[in-house]
């Protein structure tokens, strides 16, 4: 199926199997168009390249928010969502981060800022929190077996400390 779009002065000429870059203010990326559905508001379906964090690939767009491949500018992140990196943390820190520390981090699915992103401990992969792409350096591709789990231990039992019954005389 094909389909066309006004768009100013210039026509869209969408089609089945074509790749186009999508950016919605949930998901962005690169992709193949699966079907068109042209009475609906969010019409097009995309098979993006990469899946989301879920796994999932099938998304679906309003027509403004798909472009040719061909348009999409360079210096958007070439990193799919669920990609995670190794960077050392500069500057303040931030939450539970601290500066020198290597965590993980990943682009945030959230934001339409290529900057943001999501920051994971190493070893358990739990997330941290979020900030800008800016206060880590040292990026680089994140290899699992580069970081051993470190086993999860269960706290040392309290020692039961004698308690004292306390009296008041009103």
């Amino acid at each position: 199926m094909t389909y066309s779009m006004e768009w100013g002065n210039d026509t869209l000429q969408l089609a089945e199997s074509n790749p186009v870059y999508c950016e919605s203010a949930m998901f962005s990326g690169p992709g193949v168009i699966d079907n068109i559905f042209p009475e609906e508001y969010f019409g097009i379906q995309v098979l993006m390249n990469g899946p989301d964090p879920d796994g999932h690939r099938l998304k679906r767009f309003a027509r403004e928010e798909v472009k040719p491949l061909d348009e999409h500018p360079s210096d958007q992140p070439v990193l799919s969502p669920g990609v995670k990196l190794v960077a050392r943390a500069a500057g303040v820190p931030i939450g539970s981060v601290k500066t020198g520390e290597q965590y993980l981090i990943q682009v945030s699915t959230y934001s339409k800022d290529p900057q943001q992103v999501n920051i994971y401990d190493p070893h358990t992969e739990r997330h941290l929190g979020g900030c800008s792409k800016i206060h880590f350096q040292d990026i680089r591709e994140y290899d699992k077996k580069e970081f051993v789990s470190q086993p999860r231990t269960k706290p040392d039992k309290k020692v039961k400390a004698p308690m004292e019954q306390l009296s008041f005389d009103f």
